[in-house]
């Protein structure tokens, strides 16, 4: 077999391995938020598709948010940059202004958190921890054999979600009066 063929074979399975790695991190990441009791009966969703399709995420979120917010981890245009932050279906919510008192809480622990031009996100941050750049080798290396990049994920998550939790909680109960 030429080295064009071996390259030409690697190169055709590997968006399939890539996905098949990120949906085991992200399955992990559930797996240890769904530990803490807090999170048990949160709802975990990964899109599928990281860096395949334009905007794919995982999302945790509670079950009352009813799919009008959540926090999530975003590969955004492909994964150029990602982010993560509180996003809003601006399908659903498109006549609702942003929460600006959500917005103010994250960013006095999160400096990073922006309000864009886009109106899908409450907050949105683009990541430069744990890692900037998702789409280099070593971050599937750390998915697989990485603990500690699976627990600062997790953390991430978490604390993102605790910050955010009174306020959407709050907005849901307000819109559904």
């Amino acid at each position: 077999m030429a080295n064009i063929d071996i390259a030409t074979a690697v190169y055709n399975e590997y968006k399939n391995a890539r996905e098949i790695i990120i949906k085991e991190f992200f399955t992990r990441v559930s797996r240890r938020l769904k530990s803490q009791r807090k999170f048990q009966s949160w709802e975990t969703v990964y899109d599928g598709g990281f860096f395949i399709e334009q905007y794919s995420a995982y999302r945790l979120r509670k079950k009352t948010w009813q799919s009008k917010y959540d926090v999530r981890i975003e590969a955004f245009e492909h994964g150029d940059r990602m982010l993560y932050g509180v996003w809003r279906n601006a399908g659903q919510l498109k006549r609702v202004q942003r929460n600006n008192a959500l917005f103010q809480a994250l960013r006095q622990k999160l400096p990073g958190a922006k309000l864009k031009a886009r109106d899908f996100f409450e907050a949105e941050i683009t990541m430069d921890y744990p890692e900037p750049d998702w789409r280099q080798p070593k971050v599937l290396w750390r998915m697989v054999n990485d603990k500690k990049f699976e627990v600062e994920v997790a953390t991430l998550l978490s604390d993102l979600a605790e910050m955010a939790e009174e306020y959407v909680d709050r907005l849901m109960r307000e819109r559904s009066t």
